[in-house]
C-alpha cells in the first residue's frame, strides 16, 4: 500500500490559495492511478515514487506544475512535447486535464518493468 507524506500536506497548504485545489486534484489522480506509490519531498517539493520516481508537484508563484517521469510510451519527441505541456502551467481547476487521462499516465509509467524504468 502506498502512503502520504504530511510534508506533502504542509507544502500544499503553503501554497497560494489558486494553488492549493490544483495540488489537492493532482496528488489524489496520481494516488489513484498508482495506490502503492510513496510520496517524498526532494528539493522542497512533493514527488512521488513507485519501482523509481514517477512525478513530481511544483507550486509556482503563477502557475502549477505535474512533472511526469518520462517512463511511459511515447512515441515521438512531438509527442514528449505535448505530454508535457498537458501537465504545464496549470493555473485553475479547468486547465487541468481530466482524472482519467491522469490517472492513466501514471498507470502506463507504472506498469513498465523495473527493467525499462530508472536506475535504482
Amino acid at each position: 500500500m502506498g502512503s502520504k507524506d504530511p510534508r506533502v500536506d504542509a507544502y500544499i497548504a503553503r501554497a497560494a490559495a489558486f494553488a492549493q485545489p490544483i495540488l489537492a486534484r493532482l496528488r489524489a489522480d496520481v494516488h489513484a492511478g498508482c495506490p502503492m506509490v510513496v510520496e517524498t519531498m526532494r528539493w522542497g517539493l512533493p514527488h512521488f515514487e513507485y519501482r523509481g520516481l514517477v512525478a513530481s508537484l511544483a507550486a509556482c508563484p503563477t502557475h502549477c506544475t505535474l512533472c511526469l517521469a518520462p517512463r511511459g510510451v511515447v512515441s515521438s519527441a512531438t509527442d514528449a512535447a505535448a505530454e508535457r505541456r498537458r501537465f504545464e502551467r496549470m493555473t485553475r481547476l479547468t486547465d487541468l486535464p481530466s482524472a482519467a487521462v491522469v490517472k492513466a499516465r501514471i498507470r502506463s509509467a507504472v506498469a513498465l518493468p523495473p527493467s525499462t524504468q530508472e536506475p535504482a
